[in-house]
């Protein structure tokens, strides 16, 4: 057990070097707009999970706490030195199967706080979190502020509201508390088609241009996965700059064109 645990730190230390071997070479060219892509939903296809690893090294995977090829990827991305997250499961409106360790508005205090520290401890070596789907919890004060509160004890994660719905308190509790944050800016794939994913894909660069970064979210559709494929081509990389969401986190906090932790 001790030589496992000491194994997953020497591959936790390489996935950091390499990461900062990263930030060092990109932090000096501030010049280009900032695109950060997330995959959501990350465990319950090893091939779709296998075809985001081959994505660039810039593109995030979000990865579910509890789904059959979490601990999978997890180990794999951290081989990679690939940034990932914790896509931590949230009660929407919808009539929908609950998620393995999903947060619900009805659950006691005690238990919604054993369920947050359940869904924290499920993987190792993910730099920050986001929500799946919650459309429902995130616009909870009470749980959001709740939710929020367990996350800063953890240290040095991010948060990335993925947005599914307006009245959303997650970044806002972000902010209260001193957690780094950033809003989605862009869904790639409501609408799967090769066609309306490259419309999104527009839209993302057109909003990093404006505002300097921009996040968007994908899934681990086919189409989505083989479109992303096709557009993150070097002749993109010439005129956008494509970071893992950490890293664009830290540029907006201490880059010189836009200076502020937050940012929707």
């Amino acid at each position: 057990m001790a030589r496992t645990k000491f194994h997953a730190l020497l591959i936790r230390l390489w996935g950091a070097a390499l990461l900062c071997l990263c930030v060092s070479a990109n932090a000096l060219d501030v010049s280009r707009p900032v695109i950060s892509i997330i995959i959501d939903d990350i465990g319950y296809s090893r091939s779709l999970g296998e075809q985001a690893l081959a994505l660039p090294h810039g593109v995030t995977l979000a990865i579910l706490p509890f789904a059959p090829y979490s601990k999978h990827f997890s180990e794999k991305a951290q081989n990679q030195g690939r940034e990932f997250m914790l896509h931590i499961p949230m009660k929407g409106h919808e009539n929908e199967n609950l998620d393995p360790g999903i947060l619900t508005s009805d659950m006691s205090e005690a238990e919604f706080i054993a369920a947050i520290e359940s869904n924290l401890d499920a993987l190792d070596g993910y730099a920050g979190i986001n929500n799946h789907k919650g459309s429902e919890l995130t616009a909870d004060e009470e749980k959001m502020r709740l939710f929020l509160q367990q996350v800063a004890k953890r240290e040095r994660l991010f948060v990335i509201d993925s947005k599914t719905t307006r009245q959303s308190y997650l970044s806002r509790f972000a902010s209260t508390f001193g957690v780094p944050y950033a809003s989605r800016n862009v869904f790639l794939d409501v609408d799967r088609s090769p066609d309306a994913i490259k419309e999104q894909f527009s839209l993302l660069l057109a909003k990093a241009k404006q505002k300097g970064y921009a996040i968007a979210i994908g899934h681990p559709h086919p189409e989505t996965l083989a479109t992303l494929s096709e557009l993150l081509q070097d002749d993109l990389r010439e005129e956008f700059l494509l970071l893992p969401v950490q890293q664009q986190l830290e540029l907006r906090q201490h880059g010189n064109r836009l200076a502020t932790a937050g940012f929707d």
